[in-house]
Parts: C-alpha cells; structure tokens; sequence
C-alpha cells in the first residue's frame, strides 16, 4: 500500500473515532462555559467572535497565538463546525503552520499554540480532532 494512501487511510480513521467518542452524549443543561474555557485554553480577556452556530463564541490572541473558544448546545452542532474547520487546519498544516483542534462535550477550541492545546486537552477532559 503506497504511503500516502495509507496515511489518508490513518487521517479517516481518526476521524471517523473522533466523531464516534463525540457523538450523541447524552448532555443535559447548559452548555460549558466558554469564558472559563478560554482561560484554561490561556486567554485571560477574550472577546465574543461570530462563529454560525454557537452557543457562545470567544477569541483572543494571546502572546502571538489565536485562540478560538466555541460552546454548542448539542453535540451536533459542535460536529458541523468542525466539519467546517478541519480543512482549514489540514491546509494550514500543509503549508507548515501549527495548529490544533480540540473537542470536548459540546465545547470546541481552535489554536495555533499545540502546546497547549495538549495540556488543555488534559485538563478539560477533551480529546483530539
């Protein structure tokens, strides 16, 4: 199998137990909150953003990293945006730029500091995208 057919096959694999882990939690109230995940994610004074189809969405640039914080009141919602995102990442990466996706229940964080996005995975109880 040619390397780069086999590496598409791992990206798709990743992809299809990222949504399996992700999808259909049974959630209840409200969503997370974005400003206290915008802390740990290291912003300590972000700002609302757009992003089509949150519940709650916070930005910032902290010490030369964007930062993009996103709450969602269903699980649903957070899959689509990430639908929307991990090409934009994918292209990013290709081009050398850092970058990291992380997911959590109906919560979702966009950065370019893997860093971390590593310790936040940890910390928030969330996994990789």
């Amino acid at each position: 199998m040619p390397l780069q057919r086999l590496l598409w096959s791992l990206v798709a694999i990743a992809a299809i137990t990222a949504y399996a882990i992700g999808a259909d939690h049974a959630s209840t109230g409200a969503p997370p909150s974005a400003t206290r995940l915008a802390t740990l994610a290291g912003c300590p004074d972000p700002v609302p953003v757009r992003v089509t189809g949150a519940y709650e969405a916070l930005g910032c640039k902290e010490s030369g990293y964007d930062v993009v914080v996103v709450t969602f009141e269903t699980n649903t919602q957070r899959d689509h945006w990430f639908d929307e995102q991990r090409p934009l990442m994918f292209m990013a990466q290709m081009q050398g730029l850092s970058g990291a996706l992380v997911a959590g229940d109906r919560w979702g964080i966009l950065t370019d500091d893997v860093e971390r996005a590593t310790e936040l995975k940890a910390v928030a109880n969330g996994w990789w995208v």
